[in-house]
């Protein structure tokens, strides 16, 4: 069978797709190649970059517009295509969400640490106190980031000094 490389990235400068009750057909303009939702049997879901939008052709809003309409509409093709994944993009995004993430490791019957989320900061205090050590994690993979200008994916902390952790700015912590 053949194998198509689709860099998405590309959707607005060399691509032609349509999409229809019968699926989507794409067209890469650089290549001469096509092919239709239905010929696909697997996807390699790979390293996505964002669809570029030419800054010089659109304002902010128009780029922020464009680019949340590309995302929905790519989303909904991916969702479309019945083929194997490797890698569906919203099975990567369910991923990411690390407190059902830490719903399905318990439901799984695995041995979770004791955990809290929260935004409240005397909580937080109150969580840290009943340990010797704890480990401060984001919730997004964006990390932690200090007023000295430090980032940290995860931060272990002595208990005792949880409380003087200046500068944390993002506020929505797993501990």
């Amino acid at each position: 069978e053949p194998v198509i490389r689709w860099h998405v990235d590309e959707l607005l400068k060399d691509q032609e797709i349509s999409s229809d009750s019968d699926g989507f057909s794409v067209r890469l303009s650089s290549s001469q190649r096509a092919f239709h939702s239905r010929e696909l049997r697997s996807v390699w879901y790979r390293r996505p970059e964002s669809i570029y939008i030419d800054e010089q052709e659109f304002s902010d809003v128009d780029r922020t517009f464009a680019a949340a309409e590309n995302y929905e509409f790519l989303c909904g093709l991916y969702e479309s295509i019945d083929a194997l994944w490797v890698s569906l993009p919203s099975s990567i995004r369910k991923a990411r969400y690390k407190i059902n993430q830490l719903a399905v490791a318990r439901h799984m019957g695995l041995q979770i640490p004791e955990t809290l989320v929260s935004n409240k900061q005397e909580e937080l205090v109150r969580f840290a106190s009943n340990f010797e050590l704890i480990v401060l994690k984001p919730i997004a993979a964006s990390g932690l980031c200090f007023d000295s200008g430090e980032h940290s994916y995860y931060s272990k902390l002595r208990a005792r000094d949880f409380e003087f952790v200046a500068g944390i700015q993002q506020r929505d912590i797993i501990s």
